[in-house]
């Protein structure tokens, strides 16, 4: 036999020896379960080892796993502690004790990590909260804004800004869907001739997606940021010719929200509106472009949300 194959028959055999030696025992002292329910707790502990690949015999232990359930109202707290680490579990019920005993199990001898990510759970021993699992419910608001903006370029107008949208909020974040915020804007000026002419615009994007960060997540008002990033077009015309473009926009977002607390939302923002791209003059002969302008815009509007509260989303179980 080489030098490789001795090696691995060593290998091999220290690794069966390793998994003859674990031992499952019982913290009497911390655990909270009756007479009867301790003596289940080894057996099906043992059991989940087993199956989980180690080989429990109870004697002349070398390995030795430790557990101790802590029960409050009908959920059972599992906490199990060994050389390879520590972990902790939750059953909603007692029957759901060997479920996650095999999950702690299989996480402890192979050394992946509790939860969904890793492969300790399956289709055998997912429990009840992990099968419908509990979660923080957002508010869910439907909006309306109204407000000023003004849009630049070659000359700056001023107008009417307005949008809809729904947005989900939580403590700390938001996420916003929105669409038709537009700003329609015009101006007159006198010329050095004496006669008055006229500059307008429209910009603004038919989709956005926003996310937000409220600076007082348990507060009832709270400034907020955010940035956001949409399809948009814009149109602006002046006395000589009109440029054009569409194209993904970018937006920056600041502003206020008042009366979280409540099923409404009233907020004011200030958004500013940068395009990934240029307005042109289209040649409509030939498809080119004669001119380019970057036309940015601001706006200033205020808000006003309703929607369900979240506590309809608590759930008995």
């Amino acid at each position: 036999m080489t030098r490789v194959g001795i090696a691995m028959f060593f290998g091999l055999a220290l690794m069966r020896t390793a998994a003859a030696d674990v031992c499952v025992a019982l913290d009497e002292t911390r655990d909270t379960l009756s007479p009867e329910d301790r003596r289940a707790v080894l057996i099906s502990l043992g059991q989940a080892f087993s199956k989980a690949g180690a080989q429990v015999t109870n004697q002349n232990c070398t390995t030795t796993y430790t557990v101790y359930n802590v029960k409050l109202g009908e959920s059972i707290t599992v906490y199990v502690t060994g050389p390879t680490g520590n972990r902790e579990a939750r059953a909603s019920k007692l029957d759901e004790l060997p479920l996650v005993y095999e999950q702690i199990a299989h996480s402890l001898v192979t050394g992946e990590a509790m939860g969904s990510g890793g492969g300790s759970i399956d289709r055998t021993n997912a429990t009840n909260d992990q099968m419908a699992p509990r979660r923080a419910a957002s508010d869910n608001l439907k909006f309306i804004r109204l407000g000023f903006g003004a849009v630049t370029g070659h000359k700056t107008t001023t107008g009417p800004a307005f949008g809809i949208g729904y947005r989900y909020e939580l403590d700390r974040m938001g996420i916003e869907v929105s669409g038709f915020n537009f700003i329609t804007a015009s101006s007159e000026i006198m010329t050095s001739s004496g006669t008055r002419t006229s500059s307008g615009a429209v910009t603004g994007d038919i989709v956005r997606l926003s996310a937000f960060w409220y600076q007082n997540p348990l507060g009832n008002d709270t400034t907020f940021i955010g940035g956001g990033i949409g399809y948009g077009l814009n149109a602006t015309c002046d006395e000589t010719q009109c440029y054009s473009g569409s194209g993904i926009e970018g937006h920056i977002i600041g502003g206020y929200e008042m009366l979280r607390s409540s099923t409404i939302r009233m907020f004011g923002e200030l958004d500013i509106t940068l395009p990934f791209y240029k307005s042109g003059v289209t040649d409509f002969f030939n498809g080119t472009s004669t001119a380019q302008r970057y036309v940015p815009s601001v706006s200033l509007m205020v808000g006003l949300g309703w929607g369900h509260s979240n506590t309809v989303a608590v759930v008995n179980r």
